[in-house]
């Protein structure tokens, strides 16, 4: 899917009759995710760039899937801290790479953010052990802040 004039995906549902659920979801990167129903088939449109793709079907994708097969929704993320400081735009959840630097005295992981964003860029996935995770409402992390944190361990599990 797209958010932009090219998107066909939209118009293909709706020519087959298709029933769209939603089109967007506020966060980044990953906003121009749908569903939509034709018959009882559930279809899910994914951003077209492959991490936000990525991001998508982990953070959507999975919830759609565990509801069709009758399961609770699958809450892998865990708390975690910041090992890093930024500022951002609120509006948007936003999900970036993230390697664990180690554990508070608790045994929360600390994450630090790998690479600068963006929806097309697969080089930091590499290094990764999963998806950190900054609430839609945050305006300033700074180090030790709690944060969202998905293992790729737990995510890629159905």
């Amino acid at each position: 899917m797209s958010s932009g004039l090219e998107d066909h995906v939209r118009r293909a549902w709706l020519d087959i009759d298709g029933r769209i659920i939603f089109e967007a979801v506020a966060m980044k990167p990953g906003k121009p995710v749908g569903l939509a129903c034709v018959g009882s088939a559930v279809l899910l449109g994914l951003p077209g760039n492959s991490f936000a793709a990525l991001v998508a079907f982990l953070v959507v994708g999975r919830e759609v899937i565990a509801r069709l097969r009758g399961r609770a929704s699958p809450r892998d993320d865990l708390p975690a801290r910041a090992g890093f400081a930024l500022d951002r735009r609120p509006g948007r959840t936003e999900f970036f790479p993230a390697r664990v630097l180690g554990f508070d005295p608790d045994g929360t992981p600390v994450i630090d953010l790998l690479g600068k964003g963006g929806s097309a860029r697969l080089a930091p996935l590499v290094a990764a052990d999963g998806l950190g995770r900054i609430e839609c409402d945050r305006v300033q992390v700074s180090v030790g802040d709690a944060v969202g944190f998905l293992p790729f361990e737990a995510a890629l599990r159905l």
